[in-house]
């Protein structure tokens, strides 16, 4: 995923632009303390701002009327509370929340909450007590990293909030994962060097990034035959059974989790239903068709394909994720198959081949800058391509369209259902372009070696 770093900074760094003018546009409650916003009749909190009687720190139920249920990315970091008491109606903690809050001991996570963001918690260097509800379904990477809560476990796995196995420091060359696990967080199992053999049960729909990095010893990996599994792309890349896998489309399940073979026109096993996450990224693939089954693209899984010019997706696919086929620059046929619901953001941006696109009826979800755009470097970033044009009936294709200023083409100007590029290339008109030059530059040679010849004909006489 390291290739694909440098956009999801600058997705970040728009997202960054667009929480100041949140923020410009917040409320402050009558405290002081808090900058909010309301959505949705649900109060986010930006920011806090430290009072010296908050030793005890109680966060509001509400704000503006309406229940608190978010904290926002950094709001609290580096508050000097000593305990912290959250509202009751709390779904979400966003990233680095409450990062080096150096004064914190303890804090009571509220039954309800769902999501705790990366880092969240990060360098808490006193927090000793933490209560973590079977709510909670979610816990990113790093989330309690460097607190003695954490840190100073002495069991040989830490399993919390909805069956999510936080961390693993066993010492047997196996493991067998208990079923009440349904998750493996980030970097649960990393640099454990011993681990020769894991089991792991149905139960675990998710396996999340760095799981098992450099776990140096790990050759055997046991799951269900036919387990649908959601699995980051580099939960597994560096162990030994990853490397041991034969040349071609390694499978978790019914994931395909990676292509590591060389072959320019890979045959998809069937029976996978999922195409995985950075599964075939900046791999030198010509064309793929996927097979029936396959219901879902995930995030950046032909990042960077650059000599990837076809795809066909068989019906049933419903989701591509984010930046899917992001920078395929040879693409210049896509079939978009009807039932398809969702195209992720950036999913067919900085593809220049794909001039004219067909988007089925059944898609309800358009992500931002998913179809028509480069990304041109310097200040500009991502731009419209002027020779862009959308075939559908889908309203919200047609509202992307409409909000983006793409045309609209009628399906006769779509050169078909295949979707194939209506009009040249950049490169042919490029080429084009030079030929008429090229023709008109001969042209007015010759027309001024007949003017000239004539001059002198008219000076012998």
């Amino acid at each position: 995923m390291k290739g694909i770093g440098w956009i999801m900074g600058l997705a970040a760094g728009f997202a960054a632009m667009f929480c100041v003018g949140w923020v410009c546009r917040a409320d402050t409650d009558d405290s002081g303390r808090y900058t909010y916003e309301i959505q949705d009749g649900k109060a986010a909190i930006l920011h806090y701002t430290w009072h010296e009687e908050d030793e005890t720190l109680t966060v509001p139920d509400t704000l503006g009327g309406v229940p608190v249920t978010e904290l926002a990315a950094g709001a609290f970091t580096a508050c000097y509370s000593d305990t912290v008491i959250l509202p009751e109606g709390l779904t979400i903690i966003g990233e680095n929340c409450f990062q080096d809050c150096g004064y914190l001991t303890q804090i009571t996570l509220p039954q309800g909450l769902e999501t705790i963001g990366a880092s969240a918690f990060d360098s808490c260097t006193m927090l000793r007590q933490v209560e973590i509800p079977d709510s909670v379904t979610e816990i990113e990477a790093a989330a309690f990293s460097g607190t003695p809560w954490l840190e100073e476990r002495s069991e040989d796995v830490v399993i919390v909030g909805d069956g999510i196995l936080l961390a693993y420091r066993g010492d047997g060359a196996q493991y067998e994962i208990p079923e009440t696990v349904h998750s493996i967080a980030a970097y649960a199992f990393a640099n454990c060097t011993v681990l020769e053999s894991v089991t792991i049960p149905a139960s675990v729909k998710e396996i999340r990034e760095g799981a098992f990095d450099n776990c140096t010893a790990l050759t055997e990996v046991n799951l269900p035959q036919n387990a649908e599994i959601t699995v980051s792309v580099d939960a597994l890349l560096n162990t030994p059974w990853f490397r041991n896998q034969p040349d071609g489309c390694v499978m978790i399940g019914k994931t395909l989790y990676r292509y590591k073979g060389s072959e320019k026109n890979p045959v998809i096993p069937e029976g996978v239903t999922v195409i995985g996450e950075s599964a075939f990224e900046r791999t030198e693939i010509v064309s793929v068709t996927l097979p029936p089954g396959v219901t879902e693209i995930r995030r950046a899984a032909f990042y960077g394909c650059e000599s990837l010019r076809s795809v066909s997706m068989s019906p049933g696919v419903e989701r591509i994720e984010t930046m899917g086929f992001y920078h395929c620059t040879a693409l210049s046929s896509v079939v978009l198959p009807e039932g398809l619901e969702s195209i992720g953001d950036y999913a067919f941006a900085a593809c220049p081949g794909l001039q004219t696109l067909t988007v089925p009826a059944s898609v309800t979800e358009l992500g931002n800058r998913c179809l028509g755009y480069d990304y041109v470097s310097g200040e500009e970033g991502f731009v419209l391509r002027e020779d862009f044009r959308l075939c559908t009936e889908s309203k919200a294709a047609k509202d992307y369209a409409a909000a983006a200023g793409i045309p609209v083409v009628p399906p006769e100007d779509a050169k078909g259902a295949g979707n194939t590029p209506a009009g040249m290339s950049m490169g042919r008109k490029r080429l084009l372009f030079g030929g008429v030059m090229l023709a008109g530059g001969g042209c007015i040679g010759l027309l001024c070696l007949l003017l000239r010849r004539k001059g002198q004909k008219t000076a012998e006489k």
